[in-house]
């Protein structure tokens, strides 16, 4: 996806705040997102979640429930119940072992539109993964990206009120015989083949400093000041009720 110019946006360039969080719940997340939303509006300002997730499976606008391989009738795996959201994308397991990332701001701001969002993202990613000697490419029309074929992070964006966010999943060192469970949209009812950074590299990755880099290059990509970094989630105003209508990409 071709990138747009810098200049074509804002000559003010926001600020990036990056929040740490340790494992949290998709729920805690979700609420944390909707929160930021509100408070960046104001200030124009934009924000990266990262964090691991507890066990939970999300089926954005382009999934659905038969995508989900289980003798479960709910479509559930173990005790998780899939959540529909609004992101696009097909179905995905969050699960420990892999970094969330979730950016948020004002879509004016950060890109030309939720597909020029997308391709910042994915080329951060790419810059990020090459840091630690992962080459990972876009294949096809397959959303994510891959190495040798199998997808080490997925994608997918939502906007509400003009405001970006939801993020990726990278696969830095889960256990992967669980997303056979997920059968990927146009592949005849096949999941798609996972990889991580760690099955790549065949040598553990450093936490602090991968989160170090994905910041990094985040910031490079979206052409973001560098802001804050909090290792919770201070300052956030309470949540008012807002419209939760969506344009998903």
């Amino acid at each position: 996806m071709p990138l747009s110019s810098p200049q074509s946006r804002p000559d003010i360039r926001p600020r990036a705040f990056a929040y740490l969080l340790d494992t949290a719940t998709l729920d805690a997340v979700l609420a944390m997102q909707r929160r930021l939303i509100y408070d960046l509006e104001q200030s124009g300002d934009a924000a990266l979640i990262l964090c691991e997730h507890t066990p939970a499976l999300t089926i954005g606008r382009n999934g659905s429930l038969a995508h989900i391989r289980t003798d479960d009738e709910t479509g559930g795996f173990g005790e998780t119940l899939p959540r529909f959201v609004s992101r696009g994308g097909g179905c995905w397991l969050h699960t420990p072992g892999q970094v969330a990332g979730y950016l948020i701001g004002d879509l004016a701001r950060l890109a030309e539109s939720p597909e020029d969002y997308l391709a910042r993202l994915e080329n951060s990613l790419i810059e990020a993964l090459a840091d630690f000697d992962v080459r990972a490419e876009r294949v096809g029309s397959h959303s994510g990206l891959f190495v040798g074929g199998k997808r080490i992070a997925a994608l997918g964006v939502s906007v509400m009120r003009n405001m970006v966010h939801f993020g990726f999943l990278l696969n830095v060192g889960p256990f992967l015989r669980p997303f056979d469970v997920i059968v990927e949209p146009g592949t005849d009812d096949r999941p798609i083949r996972q990889t991580s950074m760690e099955a790549v590299r065949g040598r553990p990755v450093e936490p602090s400093r991968l989160r170090s880099r994905l910041i990094q290059r985040i910031r490079e990509g979206f052409d973001l000041e560098p802001g804050p970094v909090y290792v919770e989630s201070p300052g956030l105003t309470t949540l008012p009720e807002v419209c939760e209508s969506h344009v998903c990409r």
